[in-house]
């Protein structure tokens, strides 16, 4: 027959002493905060605030570890003396990533800060201080932030059309990422501004491509607002804007309210027909949006010369004439103190393949919300043969009343036929050779230099 024995209900000496020693270990380690650096280099947590003290003229470092496609920051403030900090990954030792000073009585933490850092695998970031005081100790504090990277107001995601607002920078090293689907060939524009007390801070926003990491166009602005001008997309697919404050040296980071908005440009004339007419005036067409254009289009056969026009008003305009789908082969810009169309004109283009050509007009300055405005454009067929008197001469024959209409003002011209010696081309109501009559030219050429003003003698 089997009896159970009862087992002792207390533990042997040496377990007693051993659960005493652990409970004597605790209650010790909570004098001291677990946040606090207890070793060289140690790994210190990411958010808390850290105290630390080091001698003068001697270094400490500490670490922390990263996640892929974190971004993190290091807030400094001295509490006594002066102390530097440097950031280096633990894989490139040897190389600095963004430094920091600070000196007692200088910046809070909150608006001392490095400038944002992150690497797209896991990583160890190891920091460095560095002490100088007139004292043997410098006291500081710092706190490792990881940046949050999307918006924390606003939705992510949004329209070509949109306006984004109700989003901030903060702390000063925020960074927001927003995203919006665009397709390929697509032009926009988009305007930034701050909402909050600027002074000389400002913000900035890049366009990236989000399959490739391919940077399209960024802008930066403060209470003004401006634009990253026009933007063609390559691709169908997302891409990413991403708002920060703009970092300087000289002035601090901002932090506060910010708006930008999409708009997405139809090249397209507004207000009147595409298809440009030959020797007529367009008018009633403007530029409506910065990074607004225009495109006008004709028809050209092989061999035809032009010229193309350009007036505005209190502003400069540009035009360019292109293949459609080429490259631009002529260009003009107008005036704000232009008073006619026929001030600022190409120079002469000649066709060399039959197709169908761009006209097209924009603004000079697309960054600028007010680079708007009407204009006026021309696009002058050349017809080489003459308007009022025909075409053939006969040796001895004077021709009068004909003219260079464009550009520039009326122009009546002799010319008087010197057999093999050439031809001689005079200005009404004077038989005067200038000095600067160039070489041999044909009778077009000379009838060309009038255009220009003075008479001229020419040989062939």
């Amino acid at each position: 027959m089997r009896l159970a024995v009862p087992q002792p209900t207390h533990a042997p000496s040496s377990r007693v002493l051993r659960a005493g020693a652990l409970i004597a270990a605790v209650l010790m380690s909570c004098d001291k905060s677990p946040f606090e650096p207890n070793g060289e280099g140690e790994r210190v947590p990411v958010g808390p605030v850290i105290q630390d003290a080091l001698a003068s003229d001697s270094v400490k470092w500490y670490s922390f570890d990263a996640s892929a496609n974190e971004r993190f920051a290091v807030f400094l403030e001295a509490l006594q003396g002066h102390v530097l900090l440097a950031v280096y990954d633990s894989l490139q030792p040897s190389f600095p990533g963004p430094t920091l000073s600070a000196d007692a009585g200088g910046p809070r933490l909150d608006d001392n800060a490095t400038t944002p850092f992150g690497s797209g695998g896991r990583a160890v970031y190891r920091l460095r201080f560095q002490g100088f005081s007139a004292d043997s100790t410098v006291r500081y504090r710092f706190k490792v932030y990881r940046i949050n990277q999307a918006p924390e107001q606003a939705p992510e995601s949004f329209s070509f059309g949109d306006t984004v607002a109700a989003e901030t920078i903060d702390p000063m090293v925020d960074l927001d990422h927003f995203v919006a689907h665009g397709e390929a060939g697509q032009q926009i524009v988009t305007v930034l501004e701050t909402q909050g007390a600027s002074g000389n801070s400002a913000v900035y926003l890049s366009v990236v491509d989000r399959a490739t990491s391919h940077f399209f166009g960024y802008v930066t602005a403060a209470a003004s607002p401006l634009t990253t001008g026009r933007l063609r997309l390559p691709t169908t697919g997302d891409y990413d804007f991403r708002v920060s404050s703009v970092i300087s040296n000289t002035f601090p980071l901002y932090r506060g309210p910010y708006r930008f908005w999409t708009y997405v440009v139809n090249p397209a004339p507004e207000h009147r027909p595409a298809a440009l007419p030959f020797n007529t005036a367009i008018t009633g067409e403007r530029i409506d949006q910065a990074g607004d254009l225009d495109e006008y289009t004709f028809s050209a056969a092989a061999g035809a010369d032009f010229v193309a026009f350009v007036q505005g008003g209190q502003r400069t305009f540009q035009l360019e004439v292109a293949p459609s789908g080429g490259e631009a082969i002529a260009s003009t810009s107008s005036a704000p103190t232009d008073t006619a169309l026929f001030m600022h004109g190409t120079n002469r283009f000649h066709i060399a393949s039959a197709g169908t050509y761009v006209v097209r007009v924009t603004g000079s300055a697309p960054n600028d919300p007010a680079d708007t405005g009407s204009y006026r454009t021309y696009l002058h067929a050349v017809d080489r043969r003459p308007e009022h008197v025909p075409a053939a001469l006969t040796p001895g024959d004077t021709v009068s009343g004909e003219d260079i209409g464009i550009p520039g003002r009326y122009r009546r011209v002799h010319v008087h036929w010197l057999g093999r010696r050439g031809i001689r081309c005079v200005s009404p109501g004077t038989e005067r050779i200038p000095r600067h009559a160039s070489a041999a030219r044909s009778p077009e050429s000379c009838r060309n230099a009038h255009r220009g003003g003075p008479e001229c003698r020419q040989r062939y």
